[in-house]
């Protein structure tokens, strides 16, 4: 962001960077007192909110200039567009009434719906269909109009072009074209209609007419062949000789017992195979039962089941475990004796459970199992033979009712052919007589569709509302524009002031610092080294005083990424520090990127690169900057045997003899979600700042960056928010004062 002072780049954007201010000029920021930084199990509700308009608002703040320049080009674009696509088009309708339902389709006084909806579909079918589209195209006059004749295929380009609809549900009918030739929409749409009405309304008219001759004719014979029927039927009763009464009867107590006969069968079927296999499975049971090694098996089965036998088991395996581990902690001759003499009593114990199961299976269950099965084995075999026996009986009396049914079917065959054909003719005929009622009723039923009004000519233009939908389509555009950059900020979740730290992260707030180049060209005259001064050294305050007790000589300033004020607050700290009296090194961690050397007009080497590799002793490094009582040591020159150094006790040692050296180590480490530098560093340190910006640092990489320290056992001491606005608080108490 322009004007705010970052801290790490690469060597040529070092060289022209401006906005790194030599310490003869301190910053500062104004203290905060938040909450301590606990960390949370989930993930704060800052990072998974969703947009609201006061942060989309803030996210369009932040790319104003973008959003409005894209909202502005894809309006025009827009309004272009519609400029060229919306036609100045004039609707012409006709009405046609399509009455809900006539009295012969009404159930309990009411129309029945699923009739009404398809009854009114299938009029606009009737419209649209090609029958009544070529017929309307045939009318005199409509071939000669050039709108038809503009078109490869008339009857497709009508049958896309006529639009019908029922306003408001309603039951009236809406022809309806739009086009810049009124005139010549006016005539086709009422060829149409007419064409409607002379192929599908008056034609429906005489089938309806057409349908009730035929079915009073179908009626007729229909009662004359249901009159012959019941002759033949009555002349083959006569010529059998058995009462129609007595042989129904009989015939149905025959088919009664058959069917009970045949469900008795299966029955018994079904009893005696599971019995012949209950048989089989007893048999095999006793085999089994009777094998010696199945004993065996069984009785190691108990035992392995044994719940005393098995915690004794496990008693010994734990003193054969001390036993060995006294033996290897120690070289006495009597380590794991005692130990030992207890696996002695111990194994007699599982001896004598092992023996006391043995006996008591073979003296009580195995024996009486193999009784136990003999005698189920004796009942199954005498089940078998009742159900088979049974079964024998039942099929033999199934036989002999089925040959009687038979030869009583045999004589009545003819009989029942012809009920059955009689049957359905009556119910045929009753069929036809409800119809034929159903078409007289219709008949004399006044039509469903009625003609309301022709298509005219429409008074006005419609060219009112091409402009409206240019102007619409300009400020849609817009939007959905100015929409889409904000959302696509907002889904960066940048931290916009200390309240999302504090309340967003439930983390600290240490100070804040305005940015110095855009306090100073937004705010002329105004003083920015005493406002960063103010700021820092409040900074400083919370650093000395930090709550809970524990030390805070060395601290460690990072950021979740690289260009986030880092470099900036550590070096101004460490100044602030040396102000008040404080003897105060500053470390120049960040070995890959450094810029801290820059700020103080040092050389880069030799630094603490140098020290890490054994090159040069620390007292070789350190080195005095103008700032009294503040003292640096640089970064160096950096390679893979330095960085591996990290991770070595040599970096505790060179920690530990700076602690008695100085009073406040300031370290300006590398981001914490680029690389691991600074976890390796923080190990040594004892609390931890963070330094985040305005508008620029996103809130779940100092969240990931947070859980990172934490992750590892760091202390964070809170965050210092660079880009605060506090020029016009400042200068408005400086005044006062």
């Amino acid at each position: 962001m322009a004007g705010t002072i970052h801290d790490s780049t690469s060597t040529d954007e070092q060289s022209t960077r401006t906005d790194l201010v030599p310490i003869g000029a301190p910053y500062s920021l104004s203290p905060y007192n938040g909450m301590q930084w606990t960390g949370m199990a989930l993930r704060p509700e800052l990072l998974t909110a969703s947009p609201d308009p006061l942060s989309l608002l803030r996210a369009f703040r932040r790319r104003w200039l973008l959003a409005s320049g894209c909202g502005l080009l894809l309006g025009l674009v827009a309004m272009i567009a519609a400029w060229f696509l919306v036609p100045v088009n004039t609707e012409v309708a006709a009405f046609i009434e399509v009455q809900a339902a006539p009295a012969a389709l009404m159930i309990a006084g009411r129309p029945d719906p699923f009739e009404v909806n398809s009854f009114k579909h299938t009029q606009i079918e009737y419209i649209k269909g090609p029958t009544v589209i070529r017929r309307a195209l045939r009318e005199p006059g409509i071939t000669q109009l050039s709108i038809v004749k503009e078109q490869p295929d008339p009857v497709q380009w009508l049958q896309s072009e006529l639009t019908l609809t029922y306003p408001n549900d309603s039951d009236m009918l809406r022809v309806m074209m739009s086009g810049d030739r009124p005139a010549e929409l006016v005539k086709i749409i009422n060829a149409v209609v007419g064409a409607y009405f002379d192929v599908h309304v008056y034609e429906a008219r005489r089938n309806r007419k057409d349908a009730r001759d035929k079915l009073q004719e179908a009626s007729t014979e229909r009662d004359k062949i249901i009159s012959e029927l019941r002759q033949k039927k009555s002349n083959l009763a006569k010529s059998l000789k058995i009462p129609e009464g007595a042989q129904n009867t009989q015939i149905t107590m025959l088919v009664s017992e058959v069917a009970t006969l045949r469900n008795q069968v299966i029955t018994q079927s079904s009893m005696a195979a599971a019995a012949a296999i209950e048989q089989l499975d007893l048999e095999t049971r006793l085999k089994i039962e009777q094998d010696p090694n199945k004993k065996e098996a069984y009785i190691q089965k108990h035992m392995s089941e044994d719940r005393r036998l098995q915690d004794m088991k496990d008693y010994l395996d734990s003193l054969e475990l001390e036993a060995t581990d006294e033996e290897k902690r120690s070289n006495h001759p009597n380590a794991g004796k005692r130990q030992r003499e207890q696996m002695k009593g111990v194994e007699e114990a599982i001896a004598k459970r092992k023996a006391q199961i043995e006996e008591e299976l073979n003296n009580t269950i195995i024996e009486s199992k193999a009784a136990d099965l003999q005698g189920m084995l004796d009942v199954a075999k005498e089940k078998r033979r009742v159900f088979e026996g049974q079964l024998v009986e039942t099929k033999a009396s199934l036989e002999t009712q089925t040959k009687e049914l038979k030869d009583i079917k045999a004589t009545s065959v003819d009989i029942e052919d012809l009920a059955e054909s009689l049957k359905a003719h009556e119910a045929l005929k009753a069929k036809i007589f409800q119809d034929l009622e159903t078409k007289k009723i219709e008949a004399e039923t006044p039509e469903r569709v009625r003609l309301v009004a022709n298509a005219e000519m429409p008074e006005g233009s419609s060219s009112s509302r091409k402009y409206m939908m240019v102007g619409f389509s300009g400020v849609l555009g817009f939007g959905l524009a100015a929409l889409a950059i904000s959302f696509r900020e907002f889904q960066t979740r940048r931290i916009s002031s200390s309240v999302h730290i504090t309340d967003g992260l439930g983390m600290r707030v240490v100070g804040s610092l305005p940015t110095v180049a855009r306090t100073s060209r937004r705010t002329p005259g105004a003083d920015v080294q005493g406002m960063l001064i103010e700021s820092i050294d409040g900074v400083r305050t919370n650093l000395i005083h930090a709550q809970g007790g524990e030390p805070t000589q060395v601290v460690m300033i990072t950021s979740a990424l690289d260009r986030e004020g880092k470099t900036t607050v550590a070096s101004q700290l460490a100044a602030s520090l040396a102000r008040c009296g404080r003897r105060t090194l500053l470390v120049d961690g960040d070995l890959r990127r450094p810029a801290a050397h820059r700020l103080f007009e040092l050389p880069l080497e030799p630094g603490l690169c140098e020290v890490l590799r054994g090159d040069l002793e620390v007292d070789d490094v350190i080195r005095p900057t103008r700032a009294a009582g503040l003292w640096m040591i640089p970064a160096g020159q950096y390679d893979l045997e330095s960085i591996q150094a990290l991770s070595k006790d040599t970096l505790g040692d060179l920690f530990e003899t700076l602690r008695q050296r100085f009073e406040f180590i300031v370290v300006d480490s590398a981001p914490v979600l680029t690389i691991a530098d600074s976890l390796m560093l923080g190990q040594h340190v004892d609390a931890v700042i963070l330094s985040v910006i305005r508008d620029v640092s996103q809130a779940p990489k100092v969240y990931d960056a947070c859980e990172r320290l934490r992750a590892v056992g760091m202390r964070i001491l809170g965050a210092v928010v660079n880009g605060e606005r506090t020029a016009a608080t400042y200068r408005a108490y400086a005044v006062r004062s």
